[in-house]
């Protein structure tokens, strides 16, 4: 989900920057680009991701707080495992630095590529991909 004052066109690339993350992961993403009525992003969105039940599946939630320029990531139980604190961290920096020079669209895609690597990092190597030992 994308929300906030955006143009069509820059909600269809988060929409699309969204789908592909989910397909390369097996997670289910929420993003929210908003403002936020207090200062207290991370408040709001641990508030925002139980309101919705996102806790109850293998979710992450990147909010985007547009008026107090504030990158919030927020893991279910589920998905901790693929994404813990350390690499939330690295989202929200890679989201914070291309917020400094592009835009909010190229801040979320640079975000997700990064949650992408780390998520995929996280993940033990699959029977198929293991080496037969000689």
């Amino acid at each position: 989900m994308a929300r906030g004052e955006l143009t069509h066109h820059v909600q269809a690339r988060i929409h699309r920057a969204v789908e592909a993350a989910e397909r390369s992961t097996g997670l289910e993403l929420a993003v929210a680009v908003t403002k936020v009525p207090d200062a207290d992003t991370a408040l709001h969105a641990r508030h925002a991701f139980a309101h919705h039940g996102l806790h109850r599946r293998p979710t992450v939630m990147i909010l985007m707080s547009l008026d107090h320029r504030k990158v919030e990531v927020v893991t279910s139980a589920d998905a901790v495992a693929l994404l813990d604190d350390d690499a939330a961290g690295r989202v929200v920096a890679a989201i914070t630095a291309a917020m400094a020079h592009d835009g909010v669209a190229h801040a979320i895609e640079a975000g997700l590529a990064v949650l992408v690597d780390q998520v995929q990092a996280a993940r033990p190597p699959s029977e198929a991909d293991a080496k037969p030992q000689a």
